[in-house]
């Protein structure tokens, strides 16, 4: 099975496309999600993408990191994001 890279690289480049026509206005607008704007929901992607690009480059020299500081390795518990913050 090949890795679905060109499937990644389109859904970034489509994210981007979608990120850059919001105005601030509408980043500080709610999400879909409960509770969360839609900065929330960048914040999360921004630190996803961090973590697991730091995942990979530990997993290139056979390295097994936590994903998330403070955590060992494996899925982090769910958390809520800060009220009051846009």
């Amino acid at each position: 099975m090949q890795p679905p890279v060109a499937a990644v690289i389109e859904a970034h480049r489509t994210l981007e496309r979608l990120v850059a026509g919001l105005s601030d206005q509408q980043v500080t607008e709610a999400s879909a999600l409960p509770g969360w704007s839609r900065s929330h929901v960048l914040a999360h992607l921004t630190d996803n993408a961090r973590m697991f690009g730091r995942l990979a480059e530990h997993a290139l020299r056979g390295e097994l990191v936590a994903g998330y500081d403070g955590y060992g390795a494996g899925p982090r518990p769910s958390r809520t994001p800060p009220d009051g913050q846009p």
